[in-house]
């Protein structure tokens, strides 16, 4: 299986996130995905995961006051829309497997796409929806591919220590392609995290790689109120990213996992599990251990390449 090795260039497949418009979040799907949907949606239910699909799939929702007046029309016609549906339907090409593949690939984050045939965007959603670990920009295919595979949580922490060479060098790789003056502080500190982890130095890691990640999410979303959202963990993830493009689901929801709730003036346990806040707030051994280091790492390079890729997007458009 090929690796990627990244060159910020711009992609329109993927989403732009800037913090002016956060509040209105696109559709995970964007309008040229939905047309291109709508028909193979029809056409072959039996080959569409449809929890892929769920959280933006009802962005679109009528008023009150336009239901009840189409409605009774609706139901007037149904029998005639549907001939006339099922009509143009058999003049249409019916979407072949290779279409879904494509469709796959194109929502797939960069680093996945070689793995279009083999996992599919629901997949990569479950998996941000209940991980702190990140499959934007990091890892590479192989070592993504093993932990989307993984069927428990503690197969996938297993993961992050018996793979975190190479997890490092991906990230290396990433941070050697991060060139602009936006991301050169970020890229600087999370170098030298790199080299305490080399050294054995764990803890010192953590620590560095953590405050970079900190200051990143204050950068990317200066808007505090938004940025709560992302930092103070809920039962359910926030709504402006269920509503927001796949991406950007993506890249915050392993950074919105990482914040669970921690409050060790409550007498809550630091737990083993890596924590942003009890990193900074828990002052215990525990919390700093190899495969959390690998682990904040990982969401500190995944957000300097989301930034550099924002930044490539500006400086296009300048």
């Amino acid at each position: 299986m090929k690796e990627i090795t990244f060159k910020f260039t711009i992609d329109s497949s993927l989403p732009q996130f800037t913090p002016s418009s956060l509040p209105q979040f696109t559709p995970l799907l964007s309008s040229e995905i939905r047309s291109l949907t709508g028909d193979i949606i029809r056409k072959n239910v039996s080959l569409i995961d449809f929890k892929a699909l769920n959280p933006v799939i009802n962005d679109v929702k009528m008023s009150a006051v336009t239901s009840e007046t189409l409605t009774p029309l609706f139901r007037q016609y149904r029998s005639t829309i549907q001939q006339i549906s099922e009509q143009i339907s058999e003049l249409l090409p019916k979407p072949s497997k290779e279409t879904f593949q494509n469709l796959n690939r194109i929502l797939l984050p960069p680093n996945l796409r070689p793995l279009y045939k083999e996992i599919t965007i629901q997949q990569v959603i479950n998996f941000v929806e209940a991980e702190g670990i990140p499959l934007y920009i990091v890892p590479s295919a192989s070592i993504a591919l093993r932990l989307l595979n993984a069927d428990t949580r503690e197969k996938r922490r297993k993961l992050l220590n018996t793979c975190s060479h190479k997890i490092v060098e991906d990230c290396e790789n990433v941070l050697s392609s991060c060139v602009s003056d936006s991301t050169a502080s970020h890229v600087f500190l999370v170098r030298d995290g790199i080299a305490a982890w080399k050294q054995g130095n764990y803890a010192s890691a953590q620590a560095v790689f953590t405050v970079s990640l900190d200051a990143l999410i204050l950068e990317l979303i200066p808007n505090s109120n938004l940025r709560r959202e992302i930092t103070n963990h809920k039962d359910a993830a926030p709504e402006s990213l269920k509503q927001g493009k796949i991406t950007t689901y993506c890249v915050w929801l392993p950074v919105y996992n990482a914040h669970s709730v921690f409050h060790k003036h409550q007498g809550d346990v630091v737990p083993r599990e890596y924590s942003r806040h009890a990193t900074i707030h828990g002052g215990t051994k525990w919390q700093f251990s190899k495969r959390n280091c690998i682990q904040s790492l990982m969401l500190a390079t995944s957000l300097i390449g989301y930034k550099e890729q924002q930044y490539t997007v500006q400086e296009k458009h300048t």
